[in-house]
């Protein structure tokens, strides 16, 4: 488990240098892009999935960070991000 909270901290040490925080409203293209960059550098440890859609009729993704991505276990916390 402290090798999944060493790759989720180095990914937000990651986004905190390459892009600062700025307060402005996000598009979704580049939301969704984000999401599945971050799954696609991490794969071992992450997972994107829809959770349904929205009243406009766009996905709800979730970037799932765990040990075991895609499989649920009861004793085990994991955390999802919208």
């Amino acid at each position: 488990m402290s090798d999944l909270l060493s790759v989720f901290l180095h990914l937000l040490l990651l986004f905190k240098l390459v892009a600062p925080v700025t307060f402005r409203h996000h598009r979704y293209d580049d939301l969704v892009r984000t999401l599945y960059k971050v799954q696609n550098e991490c794969p071992s440890v992450t997972r994107v999935y829809s959770i349904g859609r929205s009243v406009e009729g766009r996905h709800l993704y979730v970037l799932e960070f765990s040990d075991h991505p895609g499989i649920h276990e009861p004793s085990s916390h994991s955390m999802d991000w919208l």
